[in-house]
């Protein structure tokens, strides 16, 4: 069919489709379009389009408002004559393979409010044609590029906008101060990952309305300034892995919003303040800094889970958990004490070992069989990789036994702590009568809740670990659940741990020993040989929450023929979701909708929110490993739909959408 006939066609829209042949010239019906003198949206998002971007784009109507070629496989360089299409609003090329520079003529485009060119290969400078002439933008997504040169201050031009991401580039120099005069940036401020240096300006205190700011992983020095108090809307703040020195300033009481901070991997001293601890922090990471003085009990400290605190030398005190050492006290030891001490700590022994074979009799335990090859490897590495770990969302471990049993073969166990309500592969997928279904199924929150649950827990695993451990055999049965329906992730039978002597002894044995995991849940790189990584982790993850929200197995006998659970959900977005996702889940939300007294979220609003979980679980669960997000892209990513589906709404949120 020639589509240049259709000279009457205003919008042509085929995302989230199979479309392409990945030949090499799927693109080449752009050409044909250029008769169409009223295309006013086109869109071929989320298909799988293979070939350069041709130059006739560039002749496309001047009547076009939307252009969405994001999510496909298209290489190349950007055309110059891009800047033709003067009317454009939207410009959506990310997630694809292109390369060269970003055009200058971009520049043109003065009536474009969302520019994503986020996760391709675009090298060179920013121009700064992008801040002078296109004061309308709302969203600016360049991140996950080879973008090199300095921030361009020209971004103050655009007041307008809501969004700057220009993570994970090769940015250099000062962060320009005129950036902080967008008091409109309210999402978020996204430089992390990149080589800026230099202090981080006093003017960040004019971001007043900001909800995430990151500056992590970059080289930025001197002090946190104080003015950084008067952002008041801060929920996420990340600023670990810098050269920040100095104290923790008494500003940051002013920011009692905040869900997460991170200040690890800094130079930070004096002691941590006490108003931390009045905050809503769901994670506190202050570990690696010279911090010392006593660790409060109050809020987040008192969560061993939510507060990392490691690689500071002279803290002490905090909960017992902590493991850290009591603080001094100025009245000295008497040798009467020591002598009424050591009874008590032998009495103390006897009682542990008491209560130790009470844990024996109540907690489920871990039973391993030995005859099966690697069994008692899996047991050690496990072992390994339980001893240390300390995080609300990973299952706790009790002890360990080993002996014999009857038959004289030897007998290993580990003992977790007893998680009451079963494994989440239950709730999904049990087989229950009528009667039953009522207090198994589980609404979006829940699955919203525990789906950021086992991505903290492996953002921990990732990224706060040491040494760094993949887990490897991600999947709902390895999901529990406790008396509050918080997940936790269990066994690590088959972790790999990411330290100098494990890599030492791993040598030794062959490649494919070492990959393993449950069928469909997989990376598929690690079947042609690929080492073990995060990103292997990344894409079970993608998996299970594909199936927590569809409540279909990957190993389902529909998916056959090409047909997966990653292609299945990716097809769906972002007009199909609600028939693929589970109905129990949208019955169970709308009544509690109907019951829920003046805070009503709608079923369009449950749909908003579904097309933005379910694109994360895309993006996880993509063939590349280098298109997929990190766990703590996830984390920061679930805690905004959930923001979104839970908060008030508003006259000023009438047709907010999660993204």
């Amino acid at each position: 069919m020639d589509l240049g006939r259709l000279q009457g066609l205003r919008r042509l829209l085929f995302f989230a489709n199979q479309i392409g042949t990945k030949t090499g010239d799927d693109l080449n019906f752009i050409t044909s379009l250029n008769n169409c003198s009223n295309l006013e949206q086109l869109s071929f998002q989320s298909n799988v389009l293979r070939g350069p971007l041709p130059d006739s784009i560039s002749n496309l109507s001047t009547k076009i408002r939307l252009l969405s070629l994001g999510t496909n496989q298209i290489y190349g360089t950007i055309p110059i004559g891009i800047g033709n299409l003067v009317n454009t609003q939207i410009m959506d090329l990310g997630f694809n393979y292109l390369t060269g520079n970003i055009p200058a003529t971009i520049g043109k485009l003065n009536q474009l409010r969302e520019l994503y060119l986020a996760r391709n290969s675009l090298s060179g400078e920013i121009p700064s044609s992008i801040g002078n002439n296109l004061t309308q933008l709302l969203k600016i997504s360049l991140g996950t590029n080879n973008l090199s040169g300095s921030i361009p201050p020209s971004f103050e031009n655009c007041q307008n906008l809501q969004q700057l991401t220009l993570h994970n580039n090769n940015l250099v120099g000062m962060i320009p101060k005129q950036l902080f005069s967008l008091s409109s940036l309210t999402l978020g401020l996204f430089l992390n990952q990149n080589f800026l240096g230099g202090f981080l300006p006093s003017e960040v205190g004019n971001l007043t309305s900001i909800v995430t700011l990151r500056i992590s992983d970059n080289k930025l020095s001197g002090h946190i300034p104080e003015s950084l108090g008067n952002c008041l809307n801060l929920k996420f703040l990340y600023m670990n892995g810098n050269h920040f020195e100095g104290k923790i300033p008494n500003s940051i009481n002013s920011l009692r919003g905040l869900e997460l901070l991170d200040l690890s991997r800094n130079n930070l001293s004096g002691e941590i303040p006490e108003y931390l601890g009045l905050f809503p922090l769901l994670i506190l990471n202050l570990s690696f800094n010279q911090l010392e003085g006593q660790v409060p009990r109050d809020g987040v400290f008192g969560n061993l889970s939510g507060i990392s605190v490691v690689g500071n030398r002279n803290l002490c005190g905090g909960i017992v958990e902590l493991e850290l050492p009591p603080c001094i006290q100025q009245k000295k030891t008497t040798s009467i004490s020591i002598k009424v001490i050591i009874p008590v700590i032998i009495g103390s022994l006897l009682l542990l070992l008491v209560l130790l074979c009470i844990f024996l009799m109540y907690y489920r335990r871990k039973v391993l069989n030995l005859q099966r090859e690697g069994a008692s490897n899996s047991f050690l590495t496990e072992c390994n990789a339980l001893r240390n770990l300390r995080h609300r969302n990973l299952v706790k471990i009790i002890t360990s036994c080993s002996t014999t049993d009857f038959q004289g073969n030897d007998f290993k166990a580990l003992v977790f702590e007893f998680m009451p309500n079963g494994s989440l592969e239950e709730w999904l997928h049990s087989e229950v009568d009528e009667q039953q279904l009522e207090f198994i199924r589980l609404t979006f929150i829940q699955r919203l809740n525990v789906a950021i649950d086992v991505a903290s827990a492996l953002d921990y695993l990732h990224h706060h670990c040491q040494p760094q451990i993949v887990h490897c055999d991600l999947k709902p049965s390895n999901v529990l659940l406790d008396d509050d329906m918080i997940a936790r992730v269990a066994d690590f039978g088959i972790a790999k741990i990411f330290s100098a002597t494990f890599c030492d002894s791993a040598q030794s044995q062959p490649n494919s020993a070492a990959i393993k995991g449950s069928i469909g849940y997989v990376a598929p790189e690690y079947g042609m040989g690929v080492e073990v990584s995060v990103q292997g982790d990344v894409y079970s993850y993608g998996v299970l929450l594909l199936e927590m929200l569809t409540s279909k197995r990957p190993t389902d006998d529909m998916f056959q023929n090409g047909l997966t659970l990653h292609t299945y959900a990716e097809m769906a977005l972002p007009n199909h979701v609600m028939s693929i996702v589970d109905p129990l889940m949208v019955l169970e939300d709308n009544d509690e909708t109907l019951n829920r007294a003046g805070k009503s979220n709608s079923l369009s609003k449950l749909q908003e929110c579904l097309v933005s979980a379910i694109r994360v679980g895309v993006t996880c669960s993509a063939e590349a490993p280098t298109k997929r997000m990190t766990m703590n892209e996830v984390v920061t990513e679930l805690y905004h739909i959930r923001d979104c589906y839970e908060g008030p709404r508003s006259n000023s949120d009438h047709g907010k959408i999660c993204v």
